[in-house]
């Protein structure tokens, strides 16, 4: 009786308090191994419940054949523990600490799903960034460009107006031909002067119009080439 109050106490008090750390003490019975304390997982197991030594996989068998230190096996509920074998010092005692491998692991497993969530966050975040500031590059790329493009065809327009003003007060036949010598341009004095209109005369080649001029007839203007 004193002895199963020893090891039930002794059991109760190490290790620490958790969900399934367990601490078992047990000894070699013939072939088998005893455990002296009442299990967590089992009732009315002191001094009754054994294991045979086959069983090499199981932290209290290796406490049985002779095993010290951390050792990784499945204790007698078939549950994968971490265990710490020890000595009881003068007798044949062993003492094996062991908790659940998940227990163990899951603060671990913890730490690493946060990891890998701030990882995660900080690379959506670095992203989301990157992608805001190349929308926002792309979006001044493409103003300069409309920029650009309105000035230069304000420019255009301004210089074809001061063109067509030039042209337009000018008295004389002035008119413009691209490299076909097709004319582009026909103002109001050529109309006035030649009695072809504008919409007539454009995009016709010079030869067309003025056909007298093979003949040797000479005729005063401009000409403009593109």
């Amino acid at each position: 009786m004193i002895l199963k109050k020893f090891c039930f106490l002794l059991s109760k008090t190490w290790p620490s308090e958790s969900k399934s750390a367990e601490t078992l003490i047990v000894t070699p019975d013939g072939d088998s191994v005893l455990y002296l304390n009442e299990l967590r997982g089992r009732k009315s197991t002191a001094l009754k419940f054994r294991l045979p030594l086959t069983k090499v996989n199981v932290p209290a068998v290796q406490a049985a054949i002779g095993y010290r230190g951390i050792f990784e096996g499945e204790d007698y509920r078939g549950i994968k523990v971490l265990s710490d074998i020890t000595s009881i010092a003068g007798t044949k005692w062993s003492m094996v600490t062991k908790v659940d491998r998940d227990e163990m692991l899951a603060p671990l497993q913890t730490t690493i799903l946060l990891i890998i969530s701030f990882g995660a966050i900080l690379i959506l975040i670095a992203g989301t960034f990157i992608f805001v500031k190349w929308k926002n590059q792309q979006s001044s790329f493409y103003k300069e460009k409309y920029t650009l493009e309105m000035q230069s065809e304000n420019a255009l327009r301004a210089s074809e107006t001061k063109f067509r003003y030039l042209a337009e007060s000018i008295a004389d036949i002035f008119f413009a031909m691209d490299k076909d010598l097709r004319l582009t341009y026909w103002n109001k004095a050529s109309e006035k002067m030649s009695g072809i209109l504008t919409k007539d005369a454009i995009g016709k080649q010079i030869y067309d119009i003025f056909s007298e001029y093979k003949k040797g007839i000479k005729l005063k203007r401009f000409i403009l080439m593109y």
